[in-house]
């Protein structure tokens, strides 16, 4: 009888230390790789263009300006409609020069996170299963945090760049919409009035056209904008995730290092760079 009861209490010691520690105290090296590997197999989801398919669409604001404002169809409202594409133009311009920071900058931080993970991965594989913290390990450690998070926040700040720079183009397009509207009508009034040769009608067609892709082209950038956003909002997480992990480092009486931690560094390290080369073949514009 009394070996039952040992067993039963035992039984039911393993469960409450199951419950109460064991799943109540995640390894922060595994806090730390789940949320890496959370926010990056998010962020290898979304798709945004590279910065030359960017540049290429300025070329349609500037072929349609360019038909608009020698056309005699648009005597009367051809200026101000080839002003207002040219504006447009630049503005992708503009975009266009702040993905190729974004791309550049963006595959160093990459690089970075990349470094600085693997330093924790090398600092831990050589310890054996627990081990002890001591001042210069919580230290390392957050250093290695730090120096990440300062790098999410440049992150951050380059997708911000680009969705402001994105945004400037569909607020143009999205404000001159009823000016190109009415461009085209005072165009087919003109000739309809027999001010300006019907042979001209073939240039209102083509400025119509145009204007099509020109819609199409503000769907995609509307598309590209939504991504941006949720990126920034991925990156924002993150960011706090790194704090709270680098906060409870400071309160920690011990690391626990086990397989399992190895195996989750391992797996983080892995997914970031996937992370990475996706994110180089999105600036190479080419398919994943």
């Amino acid at each position: 009888m009394k070996g039952v009861i040992t067993s039963v209490i035992v039984l039911i010691v393993s469960v409450i230390f199951y419950f109460v520690y064991v799943k109540n105290n995640v390894s922060l090296f595994q806090k730390f790789s789940t949320t890496t590997n959370d926010a990056f197999e998010e962020i290898n989801k979304l798709s945004l263009p590279a910065a030359n398919t960017i540049m290429e669409h300025s070329i349609a604001f500037r072929k349609v300006a360019n038909m608009i404002q020698r056309s005699p169809a648009f005597e009367l409202h051809g200026c101000q409609i080839s002003i207002e594409l040219r504006k447009i133009e630049n503005t992708i311009t503009i975009a266009g020069n702040s993905f190729i920071e974004f791309y550049s900058e963006g595959s160093k931080i990459y690089e970075t996170l990349d470094e600085e993970i693997g330093n924790i991965l090398n600092r831990v594989d050589s310890k054996i299963l627990i081990y002890l913290q001591n001042e210069n390990n919580s230290k390392y450690f957050d250093e290695r945090l730090n120096i990440m998070i300062k790098k999410i926040k440049e992150f951050k700040k380059l997708v911000d760049n680009g969705r402001n720079s994105i945004f400037d183009i569909v607020d143009n397009i999205n404000n001159n919409e009823s000016n190109f509207e009415d461009g085209i009508k005072g165009a087919e009034e003109f000739i309809k009035n027999g001010e300006c040769d019907s042979k001209y009608l073939v240039d209102i067609i083509k400025a119509k056209r145009e204007l099509e892709i020109v819609n199409h082209i503000l769907n995609h950038f509307n598309n590209t904008n939504g991504n941006l956003d949720k990126m920034s909002q991925i990156l924002n997480s993150y960011q706090g995730d790194l704090l709270n992990v680098s906060d409870e480092i400071k309160n920690v009486s011990k690391f626990e290092v086990t397989r399992e931690d190895l195996k989750h560094l391992r797996l983080a390290l892995d997914i970031l760079k996937e992370s990475h080369y996706k994110f180089i073949r999105k600036s190479l514009n080419c398919t994943l």
